[in-house]
């Protein structure tokens, strides 16, 4: 029977009730927090944990609560809500739920005893990775489990021992009936010898068909064994004997021990060369209790292991990244500027220290280097725009205190350090920030107060740029999984930049320059989730819907050019804020060959009409744009709108359609297009990779497309040599074609490529 009929018939388990509900259950349920309590044989505490989290469909808590429902720790001893709960996590592929199913058929807890059934599960648990199936196989079969022929009733044996029962209490009726199982192989052993012992007692109480059945089985056996035959007919024969009580009394104790025809040597044979394949098999997944097995059926020498000590918990741990790119870029400025072609190379190195001064401290210090040899940009998520420089920096350097007021999954942060979500559209950058988090297994969070204080660069080019000065972020988010892979966060972030804004007439740095101050207040909601599909055609379905919207007021800066190093401050405009942005997606996993995932989305950013107040949504600068899409399905991130326009989400409408298919065993290619249309018709783009400029009266941007190659070289060659394991390839391609709103520029073609390798070790 098939893993996907199996479940379908147990589903109807589901419909009993999976947990009961705790008075305790945990503001903040949480896995890790689970298992300390278990560790520890906190077991009520383990399961008020367990319980919400198994009923918002999380296959380990359901496996672990299941453990426990089993074996009657912490909770009432139950095996149907153990079995309900085990049979729901092995639904979503969790291995070990489906070995406890098999345990459950094997040993008849809260299903009727079945060794075959129990065999399915344990061999769907070992073609699943859990070699423990195999070696459950094994089991089976070496101790006769599935031996025991189908056609016989398992209550047969329980009316032979009856039989006896009455031969020993003088009653003789059916000595025929069992001296026929034993002639003919039912439910026993097969034993002439006994079965003439019994003919021989119903021929005393007058069966012709026993009369018949003596002589054809006398001319069977030698005079020894008829002989026996007879002495023991005789001995039952006589219950109020008593100068043979005793006698009597143990050949009727021995006459009740049954042996199956599954326990002939033939049989007994075969089901030890069943039960070696399984422990080969178990063995060969490294299960070591399977190689003393695999010892005793062969008779070879069990290899000898050698158990190091536990070492010491690690007091540091060091990691890195090292990243070589060659970068080119091929028309950006759509023909305007003749600047046709462009290239660098860039090294991008990663150095950081992990310390853990107690077990609830922890700190980290990364540096950065990087040199930029060319004219193109450097293709990284950390850098707006580098090209042609290098330096090295402090990237991150930060203290972290966990389970602050011995809270679980409370921790304080403080230092310079990343904020980061997995859509990069509120931020993926590093900040001086103080950061306040609660993590659970349903529920995460944060808030943080922040401001960069220095631009942590060696070398000349060290002072923090004028626009990223007294810039005070107040920002926070919250995440809960409402369903069993369904989420709702949301997200706020207020920014006073309070820099100050010069006089009319003022001098300002050419080159670092600060056109805007503002107050402005960002606050948005995301859905996303998957659901699975009973479907020929498709796996599942992943959705993703954000919405966002930005309130405020903004000091707007206009400089003329005074010099080649001075611009003169020409208008200071003052201007409310009231923008929004919607982006959404949707990805189809699809059940055919190599199961491509199609993704369709949309993203809008609203412009500004010109009639008063700045309807214009911009993002919050702290933005990546960079994400993983669709989740779990590529090595490396994307950029959300294309590799060549690189659009910020501001006056703007981005259609995209992609399809993303998975490489050999940890590889994938994508391909992206992209669509884009202006909101509102301007002479520029808030923020673009494209330096053309728009005419102001149309509104089609133009068209994308991206092509990319993730290649994890470790994983495919199988090699846990420190340099390759986790070394990656990685080709990007993006190419642009100019639409109507660049006025001339229609129609002209922008490339950029990148090729890279990234090492860690």
């Amino acid at each position: 029977m098939s893993y996907k009929k199996l479940l379908t018939a147990a589903s109807l388990l589901a419909l009993l009730p999976a947990v009961s509900h705790s008075a305790e259950i945990p503001l903040f349920p949480d896995l890790d927090t689970a298992k300390t309590a278990y560790k520890a044989k906190d077991y009520a505490k383990a399961a008020q944990h367990w319980m919400p989290l198994a009923h918002k469909g999380n296959d380990v808590a359901q496996l672990e609560l299941g453990k426990l429902y089993s074996r009657g720790l912490g909770v009432v001893q139950r095996d149907s809500t153990a079995l309900n709960l085990f049979m729901e996590s092995a639904k979503q592929g969790n291995n070990r739920a489906m070995y406890e199913i098999g345990r459950a058929y094997e040993s008849g807890a809260g299903v009727p005893r079945d060794p075959a059934k129990a065999k399915e599960w344990y061999s769907m648990a070992a073609d699943a990775g859990y070699s423990r199936g195999n070696f459950a196989i094994g089991s089976l079969y070496e101790k006769n489990k599935l031996g025991t022929p189908k056609n016989i009733a398992p209550d047969t044996k329980t009316k032979l021992r009856t039989i006896v029962n009455d031969i020993k209490d003088g009653n003789f009726s059916q000595a025929e009936t069992i001296a026929l199982a034993y002639e003919d192989n039912v439910s026993v052993l097969a034993n002439p010898q006994t079965a003439l012992t019994y003919y021989y007692l119903a021929d005393k109480v007058g069966s012709a068909y026993a009369r018949l059945r003596i002589q054809t089985l006398e001319t069977q056996l030698s005079a020894q064994q008829k002989s026996e035959a007879k002495k023991q007919a005789n001995l039952l024969f006589s219950p109020k004997d008593k100068a043979v009580r005793d006698e009597r009394r143990t050949l009727i104790n021995d006459l009740k021990s049954f042996k199956s025809p599954a326990e002939a040597p033939a049989v007994i044979e075969t089901q030890k060369e069943n039960a070696l394949e399984y422990y080969e098999k178990a063995s060969a997944q490294g299960y070591i209790r399977a190689d003393k097995k695999v010892a005793d059926l062969t008779g070879k020498d069990l290899p000898e292991y050698i158990t190091p000590p536990k070492p010491p918990k690690k007091k540091y741990r060091l990691v890195n990244d090292l990243k070589t790119q060659y970068v080119a870029e091929e028309n950006l400025d759509l023909g305007t500027r003749d600047n046709d072609f462009e290239s660098s190379v860039v090294l991008n190195g990663k150095l950081g220290l992990y310390t853990y001064p107690t077990d609830d401290i922890t700190t980290y210090t990364e540096i950065r280097g990087l040199h930029s040899d060319g004219s193109a940009s450097s293709n990284d998520d950390d850098d707006d725009d580098v090209r042609d420089i290098s330096f090295l920096e402090v990237r991150q350097a930060w203290v972290e205190f966990d389970n602050l007021l011995d809270i679980d999954g409370a921790s304080a942060k403080v230092g310079r350090q990343r904020f980061y979500e997995p859509r990069g559209l509120w931020w993926n950058r590093d900040m001086d920030a103080l950061k306040l988090s609660m993590n659970s297994t349903l529920t995460n969070g944060f808030v943080a107060v922040g401001q960069n204080l220095d631009q942590y660069r060696f070398g000349d080019d060290n002072d923090l740029e004028r626009d990223n000065e007294d810039r005070l972020r107040l920002m926070g988010e919250l995440s809960h999984q409402y369903q069993n892979k369904q989420f709702i966060e949301v997200r706020a972030l207020y920014e006073d930049d309070h820099s100050g804004t010069p006089d009319i007439g003022a001098n300002v740095p050419a080159d670092d320059r600060d056109p805007e101050d503002n107050k402005l207040l960002w606050a948005g909601l995301r859905l996303k989730g998957q659901t699975d599909q009973n479907s020929p055609l498709l796996n599942k379905v992943g959705y993703r819907t954000d919405i966002i919207g930005v309130v405020g007021e903004v000091t707007t800066t206009d400089t003329d050019p005074l010099s080649d190093t001075q611009r003169t401050v020409a208008s200071v405009d003052e201007r409310d804020v009231a923008g929004w942005a919607f982006d959404g997606s949707l990805d189809f996993e699809f059940d055919t060959a190599l199961n491509p995932t199609i993704t369709v989305g949309y993203a809008y950013g609203s412009g500004d009409d010109g009639n008063g107040n700045d309807s214009a949504f911009r993002q919050s600068d702290l933005e990546g744009n960079t994400s993983i899409f669709p989740e779990d399905r590529v090595t490396s991130s994307l950029r959300n709108y294309g590799e060549v326009l690189r659009p910020e989400l501001s006056n703007i409408h981005v259609a995209t359609l992609g399809a993303n298919i998975p490489v050999l065993n940890a590889s994938d290619m994508s391909i992206n297009y992209f669509s884009y249309w202006l909101d509102e018709e301007t002479g520029r783009l808030r923020s673009s990779g494209i330096s053309g400029a728009l005419n102001g009266q149309d509104s089609h941007i133009g068209q994308g497309l991206d092509w990319m190659t993730n290649i994890n070289l470790g994983k495919e060659l199988r090699t846990n040599t420190p340099v390759l394991k986790d070394t990656a390839l990685r080709l990007r391609l993006g190419g642009f074609k100019s639409g109507d709103a660049y006025g001339d520029a229609e129609g002209e073609y922008a490339f950029r490529g990148t090729s890279e390798v990234r090492v860690k070790f």
